[in-house]
């Protein structure tokens, strides 16, 4: 069974307090959940909807296990927010896959050694304007990283990268690649 490594780096738009960008992880049974989300904007008022995303992910984190149906409650929860734009992955341990929905432009994909997987996104706003979601699954085995970042962070190639301490990946991304105008939010998973 897969054993995962978890680290994050996340700062507010600079000249801001509150961050609009919230990031959950939770290793459960033979899975592990991952949500990455921005709200729309930034400050206070995109935090709340982000903090409803972490809320619900907390309460509801079993729902991961079909996807589709966790993204669609946490919708329902949302509502009356500004909303956010999200990513959620479900690891499964056992049989070295990775579910995804995302919504939205949220940025992830799948390092291997020998090629990445970008995940797809569909349109829409959580909490707002929700169209029709759709599950893609992926290989995700040892020496994969899963990476998942928010609009804060500009476009990086991942193999300028060394994945061996993930904390210290995340920092130098968020630092090189976060942008000054925006909340900026980087998760990284690994198998090991």
């Amino acid at each position: 069974m897969l054993r995962l490594r978890f680290a994050a780096a996340s700062r507010p738009k600079r000249g801001e307090t509150a961050s609009g960008d919230a990031f959950f992880f939770k290793e459960f049974d033979e899975n592990a959940l991952i949500v990455i989300a921005d709200g729309l904007g930034h400050g206070e008022a995109a935090g709340i909807a982000a903090q409803k995303v972490l809320e619900f992910s907390e309460r509801n984190f079993e729902l991961g296990v079909e996807l589709e149906a966790f993204v669609r409650r946490c919708h329902e929860f949302l509502r009356g927010t500004r909303g956010v734009v999200m990513g959620a992955a479900l690891v499964d341990k056992e049989k070295e896959k990775l579910s995804y929905v995302g919504v939205g432009n949220i940025t992830a994909l799948i390092k291997t050694e020998s090629r990445p997987y970008h995940l797809t996104s569909i349109g829409g706003i959580v909490g707002y304007n929700l169209r029709k979601l759709r599950r893609f699954e992926y290989p995700f085995e040892s020496g994969s990283v899963l990476i998942m970042c928010t609009d804060g962070i500009s476009r990086f190639t991942p193999s300028e990268y060394d994945f061996a301490d993930l904390e210290s990946a995340a920092t130098k991304i968020l630092e090189e690649r976060g942008k000054d105008d925006d909340d900026a939010t980087i998760v990284l998973v690994k198998c090991i």
